[in-house]
């Protein structure tokens, strides 16, 4: 039996079909949706872009534009998670729940590089 369906959320279109497909199996299993928003680290990226000290104002405005995309990205990724809960009337809890009421859904934003970030870090099972 499937209790939670981890779900990535990037904050863009694709989202609300993910979202959709997600709901389709949580509804059949009344299992819990479990969204995740990676926030990329401006810092992590500029450390890998630069082999160079002298740079460093530059690099304060690279990280501040980063921080600032990232932060826009993730209003977008929950906005979207927020009003497809609201229009599928799922409500949202911090667990799972196991009482068979229905589905559910959780947002949740780890930092870091997407490519590396699994819900095991987060201290998530899959």
């Amino acid at each position: 039996m499937i209790k939670t369906i981890l779900v990535p959320s990037t904050g863009d279109a694709s989202d609300t079909g993910c979202f959709d497909a997600a709901l389709t199996i949580a509804r059949t299993f009344t299992a819990h949706i479990d969204v995740l928003h990676v926030r990329g680290d401006p810092i992590e990226v500029v450390l890998a872009m630069t082999s160079e000290p002298g740079g460093v104002p530059l690099i304060e405005d690279l990280v501040a534009q980063l921080e600032q995309d990232a932060a826009q990205r993730e209003a977008t990724a929950r906005w979207i998670f927020q009003d497809f809960c609201a229009r599928e009337e799922l409500q949202t809890l911090d667990s799972p729940q196991l009482d068979g009421r229905g589905a559910s859904a959780q947002w949740h934003v780890e930092t870091g590089n997407d490519a590396n970030t699994s819900c095991h870090s987060a201290g998530r099972p899959i």
